[in-house]
């Protein structure tokens, strides 16, 4: 069973696996992650912020780091989508859909589109079959969706 929720301060410790596993794959996003959390940069605490984690059986094997204001823009109105990642253990099992999905729920209530950034091309099918867009021509945004 998946079950996907927000993350609080209490629960940032456990993504520590999570962090070891990406850094032995050679991404460093989830390092950035827990160190901003740290040091208070970024605690995804703002209206129409947050952060989820996804556990099967009790383990954290995936995180979506998640929702923030678009800090590229101005306005209130672009949320922006980071830090995808799910365990190589449970890919291709729907968990970064479903924390996608929760994403996609919070953002609906405060932003009238979602923004994110990738050069990963598995990550850019994964986006398109979500429904993002490609977006040409910018150095901060690959991708968006409008609701």
């Amino acid at each position: 069973m998946i079950e996907i929720r927000k993350i609080g301060s209490h629960d940032i410790h456990r993504l520590d696996l999570l962090v070891e596993e990406s850094v032995r794959e050679g991404f460093r996003h989830l390092t950035r992650l827990v160190n901003e959390y740290a040091s208070g940069v970024n605690r995804f605490g703002k209206d129409g912020e947050a952060l989820f984690m996804a556990m099967r059986n009790k383990e954290v094997v995936g995180v979506c780091g998640g929702l923030n204001r678009d800090p590229f823009t101005a306005g209130k109105e672009r949320g922006r989508v980071r830090r995808l990642y799910t365990s190589p253990s449970a890919r291709r099992s729907g968990i970064g859909r479903k924390l996608m999905q929760a994403v996609m729920i919070e953002a609906r209530k405060h932003y009238k589109c979602l923004t994110l950034k990738t050069d990963n091309p598995a990550a850019d099918a994964f986006y398109r079959s979500l429904g993002f867009q490609v977006i040409s021509g910018s150095d901060t945004d690959t991708h968006v969706i409008f609701f």
